[in-house]
């Protein structure tokens, strides 16, 4: 599920006025009550919130108050108290439907919440929720594609050098992530730079905003979701696996100095045999790369070669493997 057709008015919003009161007026005998004049905005996405709810019927918007008195949620106080990091999207969106519709009864409640910056938090939890999801699929699918897709094209001789392994797992991630991308403004991006690190990153999946007036798509970066480096050697020299080491703490600067709640990914195929196929140690895992790192190795166990997931992330599976078939 994405809530991209409301999260998209955050900003709208940030930069609008919201609408004026209009005071009433006695015309032929009949007074006019003072409302709202809302702006264009502000209707838009009221008829888009409305649209939402009758597409997407599984969050009973239209039956908001049964929902939120389950949660305690009875009264504007209890709607300005709510912890709005610890809801779920239907309390996030039964919130909004009810003040829409309160708006109806008492004049100026909508222009209230939308003022005192209510409207703002809920969208951004919506889009909090969004992007943790995708994020969810995103891990699931890279995972899945190197213990499928590149351990096969792998054991057909697809795979020669660094070069070709970056351009598979692009293609397979491109093909594989489509409508999760589509739908959260994602785009997938080889060698991206990180100008204050001065890295480039061998992919890099990135939130793009392509109604911002700059010159150049860099610009356009809105978040960082997921990061992949890899590395592609073979033999058992120390060189060779200074070589492979040499990402592991530009994964640690990485963590420690991007400001995104972003995934790393570190994918190796080690041509030699091996003890153990992971790089990073207890040390390191229970510690600074703890929820956000996960290991993609592939390497030779007993003159087998191995395709293995070692994830500290937190997310989907943690430790999976399959033996490569060789037919080359």
């Amino acid at each position: 599920m994405s809530f991209q057709s409301l999260t998209k008015y955050i900003k709208l919003l940030e930069n609008d006025s919201f609408g004026e009161w209009q005071s009433g007026e006695e015309k032929d005998g009949v007074m006019t009550i003072p409302y709202v004049s809302y702006t264009e905005t502000v209707m838009e996405f009221i008829h888009e919130l409305h649209d939402f709810a009758k597409k997407n019927s599984q969050y009973d918007m239209h039956n908001y108050q049964d929902v939120l008195d389950k949660r305690g949620i009875k009264d504007g106080k209890d709607i300005q108290e709510c912890d709005i990091d610890n809801v779920d999207a239907q309390i996030v969106l039964c919130m909004m439907m009810k003040v829409v519709r309160s708006d109806r009864f008492v004049e100026g409640t909508l222009i209230h919440y939308l003022q005192d910056g209510s409207f703002s938090k809920w969208l951004k939890r919506l889009k909090e929720i969004d992007t943790a999801d995708a994020k969810e699929k995103i891990d699931k699918v890279i995972k899945e594609v190197w213990l499928n897709e590149i351990c096969h094209e792998y054991g057909v001789g697809n795979l020669i050098r660094e070069a070709s392994l970056q351009c598979s797992l692009y293609h397979h991630l491109r093909n594989r992530l489509e409508a999760v991308l589509k739908e959260n403004n994602l785009y997938l991006y080889p060698e991206f730079y990180f100008k204050d690190l001065k890295y480039r990153a061998d992919l890099a999946i990135i939130e793009m905003d392509f109604t911002k007036d700059v010159n150049h798509l860099k610009d356009c970066v809105e978040d960082v979701v997921a990061i992949i480096e890899l590395k592609y050697a073979g033999g058992d020299s120390d060189t060779i696996s200074n070589y492979i080491k040499t990402d592991m703490p530009k994964i640690k600067e990485y963590i420690k100095n991007l400001n995104y709640d972003c995934q790393y990914y570190f994918g190796v195929i080690y041509e030699n045999e091996c003890e153990w196929l992971h790089w990073f140690d207890k040390r390191q895992t229970n510690n600074w790369a703890n929820g956000y790192l996960t290991e993609l190795n592939a390497g030779y166990i007993n003159e087998e070669m191995i395709f293995e997931v070692n994830s500290c992330n937190n997310m989907n599976s943690q430790h999976e493997k399959c033996k490569c078939k060789i037919m080359f």
